[in-house]
């Protein structure tokens, strides 16, 4: 028996995010997240599948799913489920009804919204992802179709050994040349996103955007993870969230389980602004996520007056030191695409590490007439 309800725990649903095998990615749907687009204006869902053996029995949480509303013009909207919605495995293999009811309540608040399509990024592979929500579109990704994962359970040793010798090299530069790293000001941040965004010529979020990011998630250090102490140098784990493992990394090594919820700051997300000093002078930035057992690179600049002195190199070495230090077991660099970003993925791929490729983007329309007129002004514009 499956019933759709609200959720308004914050800790059910993190727990349950975090009971899942795999948590690369997984923040996007985190009770913090949803939290923090709502500081951005936007309107948010909770929503879990409860399962009931029997009538009497008392329900499991199953499968949740976090929904943002994005306004469109003419007073329409989509809503948009990052990484999610998040299925737990047995249900996913036992019972595919759950998706009937989930499509059920994502109409119902589509009617009341005015939404025109459901935007998703579920984690499991492309061939259930059809069989569950049958008619589908696929889209440019939004999120990263493909990540880079560092395991932070090897010592440091190891991890330097794994990287790229000319990362190696840059990081005992860097280090050489009195670069240092600890926890910077927001302004600091601005300064270089603006700079960094006008060099190499992409749109930055909004000032907003980022400060409302570091409200809403800051923490003064990064937190403890919360599971189980890392086990001892573990062979770094591909990872296949729908897609392919990208060939040439080590297989998964199933003597280090998934990370068993505990409690504790790790089950709460957060976000830390890094900078990078010389002297008295920011020269690199990068803010990072924190959950469940991974820390994860979302946003950087940098200086290119400065840039000889390869500060991002140690920036990022120092980040995964201070993670590993806190418990957590992966260091995910978000994504690398060698064709789009070439420069950007060639640096991160230096460190080492393991591809992680996702399914994709999706969208379900719920107005199709309505949705086929946003598809067609989406490619107008991108032709203006």
């Amino acid at each position: 028996m499956l019933e759709i309800k609200p959720v308004d725990n914050p800790k059910q649903w993190n727990d349950f995010l975090l009971s899942q095998p795999t948590q690369t990615g997984i923040f996007l749907q985190s009770w913090q997240w949803l939290d923090f687009q709502e500081k951005l204006g936007r309107k948010v869902w909770r929503v879990g599948v409860m399962f009931k053996k029997t009538q009497h029995s008392t329900p499991v949480l199953v499968s949740v799913c976090g929904i943002i509303k994005h306004e469109l013009p003419f007073g329409k909207c989509y809503l948009y489920s990052p990484r999610g919605p998040i299925i737990n495995e047995k249900l996913k293999m036992q019972n595919e009804k759950w998706s009937e009811e989930l499509i059920k309540k994502i109409n119902s608040v589509a009617q009341r919204e005015r939404a025109i399509f459901w935007r998703l990024e579920p984690l499991f592979n492309q061939q259930i992802l059809h069989s569950t929500f049958y008619i589908l579109h696929s889209i440019r990704p939004i999120q990263p179709k493909q990540t880079l994962v560092i395991g932070l359970t090897q010592t440091e040793d190891e991890l330097m050994s794994a990287m790229h010798e000319k990362t190696r090299y840059n990081i005992r530069l860097a280090t050489r040349k009195g670069i240092e790293v600890r926890e910077g000001r927001f302004e600091e941040f601005w300064q270089l996103m603006q700079e960094t965004a006008k060099r190499d010529k992409f749109s930055a979020h909004p000032r907003r955007y980022y400060e409302k990011m570091l409200e809403a998630l800051h923490n003064s250090s990064p937190p403890a993870c919360a599971g189980r102490p890392p086990l001892h140098n573990p062979s770094q784990s591909p990872l296949n969230l729908g897609g392919e493992v990208k060939e040439g990394y080590r297989e998964r090594d199933d003597r280090n389980p998934p990370l068993k919820v505990r409690g504790g700051a790790g089950g709460v997300m957060s976000a830390r602004l890094h900078i990078a000093y010389h002297g008295i002078t920011p020269i690199a930035a990068a803010i990072v996520a924190y959950f469940g057992d991974t820390a994860t690179y979302l946003h950087g600049a940098s200086s290119y007056k400065h840039r000889a002195l390869m500060s991002s190199y140690v920036l990022h070495w120092h980040v995964m030191q201070d993670a590993k230090k806190s418990g957590y077991r992966f260091y995910d660099f978000w994504g690398i695409a060698e064709k789009k970003w070439p420069g950007i993925t060639r640096f991160k791929l230096g460190f080492g590490g393991t591809s992680v490729n996702y399914s994709g983007t999706f969208d379900l329309p719920l107005s199709r007439p309505w949705y086929i007129l946003y598809r067609a002004g989406r490619k107008i514009q991108r032709i203006i």
